[in-house]
Formats: C-alpha cells, sequence, structure tokens
C-alpha cells in the first residue's frame, strides 16, 4: 500500500472471437505473459527502489471486461484516461493543485497512460476545467491526438488506427463529445471552393460537461478521503444514446504522499541561475543539492544517426547504474521529450534507465524541432511522483527567465574519465561535476517557480 507500480506489469488485451479453444488459449497467453512481466527491468527496479526486493510479492491477476462498444469492425470507449487528486504540475498561476486533474483520449485509455510519439492527450485541471494550454484553434489542433487505439475485430488484436479511421464510425452525438472542428481550416478551405469538415481530438464535450467535472472531482476526493493519502484512478466512458453517458472507474492506485519544504531563492544571484523557470515544474517544494549534471547536447544529437540514438539512451544507463549505489545528486538536461519511442523526438529512455537521478528536465531547442512536453499523467510520470524526483521543461518562452548552458562549462566533465575511449558519444553528452559548488535545485511548487543555482566554486582551481 503507497507503492502503486504504475505500468510495471503487462496489461493484455484479448479480442475474445473464435472457438473455446481459440479463445482459450489466447487467455492463458495473457496470463504467462503478465505473470512473467513481474520479472522486466522496470519492476525489478521499482522494487529495489522501495526496498521491496526481499519481500514475497503475492502477485494477483485481474480479469476485467473491456469498457465500450463495436463501431463496425472496431470495439473502443468513446473516451478514457486517467485522473490524480493531486495535481502538482501548475501550468497557471491560479491554478488549486488540491482539485486534481485528468489526462483524457479518444479511444482506449493506453494511450492516456503511455508517451505516444506525436500525439497530445487532453489535460484538465478540474478546478480549472476550461482553462487550455493553448489558446489558438490552430494550436489546439497542433497539439491534439492523432491516433486512436481500438480493438480490431479484423486483425484480432488491440492496435492504432489513424483518426480518420474511425471518425466515420461515430453517431453524431459522440462526435461532439470528443472532437472539435478546425474553424479557421474550414474557412480556409471554403475560401478556395472546398466545403469540407476538419476535426481534430480534444475531448472538449466532455471537457465542458460540467456533471462529468464535478463527478470525477467528486470520485477522486472520496478516494483519496478513505486511502488517507492522494490516488491515481483510471477510467472508461461509454455513451450509448444521445444525452446519456457512463463513467466507469477502472482502477484505483494510492500515491506516495510527500510534505513540501518553504523555499528561498535568492534574486541577487541571477547571473549564477543555469536556469530560471515558470509554471512547467512539477514536485513538491523543495532543496536538493547538486552533484552531478548530465546533459545531451540537442546539435549534435539531432545530427547523430537515427540508428545510434539509441546508443545515447544506453550511455545514460550505464551513467544510471554507475551512480545508482552512491549518494550523489544527479540532474539530466535532455533534448525534446524524455521517454519517447521515438528518438528523433527526444531520448528513448525507461525509468530503469534514469532511476538514479533527481532531477529531469527536458529542453526546446527549436533549431532542429526539440519541444518539450511535459507527459503528465504516464506511468514514467508516476514513476518520477513516487519517486520524488524533479520533473520539468526549459521553454523557448515566456515560461523561461533564463537559461544558461554556458555555465555548466565552468566545471570540469568527468564523461571521459566514466568512459574512455568513447569519444564519438562523448561528443554528445557531458557529464559536469558540480561538486565543487554549491549547486542546488530549488523548486516552489507554490509560485510554480523552478531554479538551478550554480554558485561559484567552493574551492579556487
Amino acid at each position: 500500500f503507497g507503492n502503486a507500480f504504475s505500468g510495471k506489469y503487462e496489461s493484455i488485451f484479448c479480442i475474445n472471437q473464435g472457438s473455446e479453444e481459440e479463445r482459450l488459449s489466447d487467455l492463458l497467453n495473457a496470463v504467462r505473459s503478465v505473470y512473467a512481466s513481474t520479472m522486466n527491468p522496470s519492476a525489478i527496479e521499482y522494487r529495489r527502489r522501495w526496498g521491496l526486493l526481499d519481500v514475497d510479492e503475492q502477485m494477483a491477476l485481474l480479469i476485467q471486461k473491456v469498457a465500450g462498444q463495436r463501431y463496425g469492425s472496431f470495439y473502443m470507449p468513446v473516451a478514457a484516461g486517467m485522473g490524480c487528486s493531486y495535481n502538482p504540475y501548475k501550468w497557471m498561476e491560479n491554478m488549486n493543485p488540491d482539485a486534481g486533474m485528468i489526462r483524457m483520449v479518444m479511444g482506449l485509455g493506453t494511450r492516456a497512460v503511455e508517451r505516444t510519439p506525436g500525439d497530445y492527450p487532453r489535460l484538465v485541471g478540474l478546478d480549472r476545467a476550461q482553462a487550455n494550454l493553448r489558446t489558438t484553434v490552430a494550436e489546439r489542433h497542433k497539439y491534439s491526438q492523432r491516433n486512436v487505439d481500438v480493438m480490431d475485430y479484423a486483425s484480432n488484436s488491440l492496435c492504432t488506427k489513424r483518426l480518420e479511421e474511425v471518425i466515420d464510425e461515430l453517431p453524431g452525438w459522440q462526435k461532439k463529445l470528443v472532437l472539435s472542428h478546425d474553424t479557421e481550416a474550414e474557412e480556409l478551405l471554403a475560401q478556395r471552393g472546398k466545403y469540407k469538415q476538419v476535426l481534430f481530438a480534444d475531448c472538449q464535450g466532455m471537457v465542458n460537461n460540467d456533471l462529468f467535472i464535478q463527478m470525477v472531482k467528486d470520485i477522486l476526493g472520496m478516494l483519496q478521503e478513505v486511502y488517507g493519502r492522494p490516488v491515481d484512478v483510471e477510467f472508461a466512458v461509454n455513451s450509448m444514446a444521445k444525452g446519456e453517458w457512463e463513467l466507469n472507474l477502472l482502477q484505483c492506485r494510492p500515491l506516495q504522499a510527500s510534505i513540501s519544504e518553504k523555499i528561498h531563492i535568492p534574486e541577487e544571484k541571477v547571473k549564477e541561475f543555469l536556469f530560471d523557470v515558470r509554471r512547467t515544474s512539477m514536485r513538491r517544494s523543495k532543496m536538493e543539492k547538486l552533484d552531478i549534471i548530465v546533459w545531451v547536447d540537442p546539435r549534435k544529437y539531432y545530427e547523430y544517426p537515427y540508428a545510434k540514438k539509441f546508443h545515447v539512451a544506453q550511455k545514460i544507463d550505464e551513467i544510471n547504474r554507475h551512480y545508482e549505489e552512491t549518494d550523489k545528486k544527479m540532474m539530466l538536461l535532455v533534448p525534446g521529450r524524455i521517454g519517447t519511442s521515438s528518438p528523433e523526438l527526444g531520448v528513448p529512455v525507461v525509468y530503469a534507465n534514469i532511476s538514479a537521478f533527481c532531477a529531469i528536465c527536458e529542453v526546446a531547442y527549436s533549431e532542429v524541432g526539440y519541444h518539450p512536453e511535459l507527459s503528465y499523467g504516464s506511468h514514467m510520470f508516476q514513476d518520477l511522483v513516487e519517486a520524488d524526483v524533479y520533473y520539468g521543461a526549459i521553454n523557448e518562452n515566456s515560461k523561461t527567465r533564463c537559461y544558461q548552458p554556458r555555465l555548466l562549462k565552468q566545471h570540469p566533465n568527468i564523461f571521459p574519465e566514466l568512459f574512455p575511449g568513447n569519444e564519438e558519444l562523448g561528443g554528445i553528452i557531458k557529464a559536469y561535476d558540480v561538486s565543487d559548488c554549491n549547486a542546488q535545485l530549488l523548486l516552489d511548487s507554490k509560485k510554480g517557480r523552478a531554479v538551478c543555482w550554480l554558485a561559484a566554486p567552493l574551492i579556487p582551481r
């Protein structure tokens, strides 16, 4: 209790069609896969980190009916997602973290809890459901869901379909729940004599439904009160008739709870700040001393051959394993998205590769198209929450007051010492030893502000 094991064990979808023998065979193979997943690296690392390696783990198996309905050859709920009773990610100054948040997608909720390249689930702060990170229709369309996860009767499997392949199967009232019109694009097409609907998935109809938002708030509040700590849930929404919908609560997990500290940020030391960011951070208020900062050069990572980009993730994993049994405090700065499965969008690590880091930052570099996108609600995010890891973004906009990576060069790069003879990756990955100064990571969650302070070295060199 208190260890959620989010995403550590497999969830297998069985389409449940064919002869009884075929269905039984599929079910037994699914059971084997779930039990085998207790030995995957992420599950073992999670148990090690929380002192559970020597604990007899009573692995239970749950067989659950998939919430949803049939759409031609597809089966899915109209919408699904996850919710947290506490929202540590304040993207607006006056948001109330105690109100909680949800992350929603059209179709199966698998896309809401995994990091999906090119897709953007809908993020909703439950105290201000109408507040959107994207202010224009064009932005809302650009940062929306491109693909939908469905059960496909034709292929007898869980699969991903392009949004355009699924839209026509939905009745009109369901489209209003999960789809929005790109009115600007429709108007431009009309000016050219092309009259066409341009739809994108953002679950706006569900967000606009005050009864739905209040129900989710009530459920999360009730569960948090009974569990005695913050919780996260997964849910699905069905709508079988116009004006009707039902919310299916699929699971609930208790999360680790942490107490915030009072933080003082020295405003007069701004020239010594590696970064100063607002409203792009996740974690309770805390001061963390730093010993090592691992920095991935965005330009050189971009230029590195696609087939070799996974080597960068592997080397970060080696750094992680080198220091995991030490008391060194490490921060990781990477271009684009962390944990993506598409190396062109960021470094493709999993949590087990970065578990020894106390801070993770996604860094923007628009020259080559790297854009951070904090993946709130994903399984990796839940790992970071439970491990009390700082998770933030350094953008190229007003939310970033300063970012001065040149300050890192004042400190020794120990990567060549760790991996002698590896000049190729050494040109991409730098490991700066900042233990010679009072390096600190300061997060004031109340103000939504995070600062990395690299003070002058304590010992002249």
